[in-house]
This record gives C-alpha cells, structure tokens and sequence, in this order.
C-alpha cells in the first residue's frame, strides 16, 4: 500500500551510513490502477510495450522535460481547508502522478523526474535512492553511487528490473544526506543534477523546474465548467470551491472526501484530475477523441471527467511527441479538465 513499507537497510557498515544518510525512508508505490489495459507500462505477453518509434530521440529543439531529472513543486491553499494529513496525502498523490507520467517518456533522457521536492519532503526515484544509500561513507561518494545509478535510468529501463521503473522513497528534506549537499561546495557536480536539486532544496531558485499548484475557491482559468487547469512549464489549479475531491486510495470504489465543498454533488476523483492536469503541465493537449475507434477505455487525456480515467497509449505517444519543442500539437495556456 502506498506509503506505508519502510525500506530496510541491510545490516553492514553500508547500512550504518544508510542510517545516518537518510531519516525514515518511506516508499511510494506506484498506483497501477491507473494504467489502461495494455499501456506501454504494462509487460503483457504477446503485446507491444508502445508505438513503434517512440524511443527514438525526438527531431526538434528540446522541450523543457528533457533531461528535466529534478522538479520542485509549490503547493498553495488559497483559502481551502487542508490539515497536515490532508496536505500530506496530496503530496503523496502529486509524487504518484508525476511518476506515472515520467516512466512514459522514453524520449526524455535519463532520469527524468528522478528526485521531487515538495517543502519538507523529498522523492528519490527508489533504485537511486538505494545506491545512494548504499554507497561507502562521504558526501561525493554518495553522490558517484546515485550518479551510477541515474545513468542507468535511460527513460525505458530503470537501473534494476524490467521497463516499469518503480516507485519513489520519501524522505525529509532534513536528512543528513541532502543536508550535506546544501552545505557543501559542489566543485564539478555543480552543473549536475547535485546542483539542480541542491537550488531545490536550499535556495529555492527561480532557475529550478517548478510545478505551481493553487488548490482555490476562484475559478480555473476563468471558467465555470472546469474542475482544474493546467499551463505548460507552468501551473496547475483547482477548483476547490465548486467541486467535492475525493480520494479513491488507488481504487475507482470507496473513496473518501479529502477536500474542496464537502456539500457539492460534483464528486471528483482527485487522482484522474491531478494525472489530468500534471500532463498539461508537462505540455501534453486534449486527445482528439473524434479521431479514435470507441472502446471502454477512457485516456487520462481527454477533456471531460470520466469515471475510470487511465493512462493510456495514446496518452504516451503524446507525451514523447512534446518532447519536441517545435510539436504542432502540444498543450496551450489554460487547458483544462472539463465536468462531464
């Protein structure tokens, strides 16, 4: 279940600096209820694993999600009522959604997303986090393990395992090992993915991919009908204010309220809309679902709430496309998640 397995250290002189590395390391598992039959993420005897040509590197100038290996998020509630479990259970929801769309793009480079920041809290893809942990004592030693590692995530098979590149671990950003990355002089890891998650971690600069949220009692986008709105490279928000956001846990059956109205009949699955918008975020556009045979299957992309929302194939050929900057079809300002 979701957040709930601690990850175990070894009993070695690794797993005493694994201790001392990382404070209470909690994994993120991937929420598979979201992938359609057959999508490229699923291993199903006799069946592709994804369009032909997808993981070849995209023509054009690269888009912003290439080799995009660290994004810090900045939540906001805007006068919505969100306690401390509340808010950790977005957290959580916005790491598995981002996850789910990072093992899709095989032409994004190597570990993309691989480390998420999100205020107290850090995501470590789970097979760097583990060579990080384990690597011999020191800051840079730590550093050449995840190094290792990260170059063996080539966006279509992580550093163990088959094409599904797993979970995240969370852990506080205040544990010693990312700690030390803020204190230190980086020396040539400054203009690695060391620099990039340390301005995510220290500095907060303004240099670092940010993924805006604002969960607000206005509209999104200014426009009645939609539940959330998302601009590429940009932002995210939600219409809390019209819309009841309950948590499935994973599961399309027994959801539970987790914020926005509480008295609204306009029941939202926040986990369909966030995997919605985070694609708007990472530039992918509405599918033309005019153009596509019917079938039970209902793509996360498509522009009306549907129940049993899923991430799809064609969902990730979108995504590869909008690797390439100069894509005709990539998202806009401003696209959103209509209601049905």
């Amino acid at each position: 279940m979701a957040g709930a397995a601690l990850i175990a250290c070894a009993g070695s002189r690794d797993a005493a600096s694994a201790a001392e590395r990382f404070d209470d390391p909690v994994q993120i598992s991937l929420d598979e209820s979201r992938w359609c039959p057959a999508s490229p993420l699923l291993q199903t005897p006799g069946l592709a694993t994804g369009p032909t040509g997808m993981a070849r590197p995209a023509d054009g100038p690269d888009a912003f999600i290439r080799n995009m290996v660290v994004v810090r998020l900045d939540v906001r509630y805007d006068a919505v009522e969100c306690d401390d479990g509340c808010r950790s259970k977005v957290s959580e929801i916005l790491a598995q959604s981002l996850n789910l769309w990072r093992n899709l793009c095989l032409r994004c480079g190597r570990g993309l997303m691989a480390f998420v920041v999100d205020g107290d809290s850090a995501y470590l893809d789970r097979d760097l986090y583990v060579a990080w942990r384990d690597a011999p004592e020191g800051t840079f030693q730590g550093l050449l393990g995840a190094t290792a590692a990260l170059l063996r995530l080539d966006g279509s098979t992580p550093a163990s395992g088959s094409h599904v590149a797993g979970s995240y671990v969370r852990v506080p950003t205040s544990s010693n090992a990312l700690q030390d990355i803020c204190k230190s002089d980086l020396g040539a890891f400054q203009n690695e993915w060391p620099g990039t998650l340390k301005s995510a971690l220290c500095s907060k600069s303004p240099g670092t991919p940010t993924l805006h949220i604002t969960f607000t009692k206005g509209l999104a986008c200014g426009k009645q009908s939609l539940i959330g709105c998302g601009s590429p490279e940009k932002e995210i928000t939600i219409n809390a204010a019209r819309f009841r956001f309950e948590d499935s846990e994973g599961k399309f059956e027994g959801s539970r309220f987790l914020l926005g109205n509480k008295a609204s009949e306009r029941v939202v699955d926040i986990r369909a809309a966030l995997l919605h918008e985070i694609g708007h975020f990472l530039g992918v556009d509405h599918l033309p679902m005019n153009e596509f045979p019917n079938t039970n299957i209902e793509p996360v992309m498509t522009q009306t709430l549907e129940p049993g929302m899923c991430v799809s194939t064609a969902d990730a050929r979108m995504l590869n496309n909008v690797s390439d900057r100069n894509w005709t079809y990539r998202a806009k300002d401003c696209s959103g998640l209509e209601w049905r």
